[in-house]
């Protein structure tokens, strides 16, 4: 769920990941699809799809 994550946080852990694993990492990402995922964090579904972007 990439709207729950800080961007430069993420990129630099996955980053890290690729290194050591010789460019092997496949990244994939999400901006979630339930409501209730995201209430969790307190994060407003109506911001998801701009976090996301």
């Amino acid at each position: 769920m990439l709207p729950w994550h800080n961007p430069l946080e993420l990129a630099h852990d996955y980053a890290t990941v690729d290194l050591l694993s010789a460019g092997r990492l496949d990244f994939g990402v999400g901006r979630g699809l339930f409501k209730g995922e995201l209430d969790g964090y307190s994060i407003p579904w109506g911001e998801a799809q701009e976090r996301f972007d």
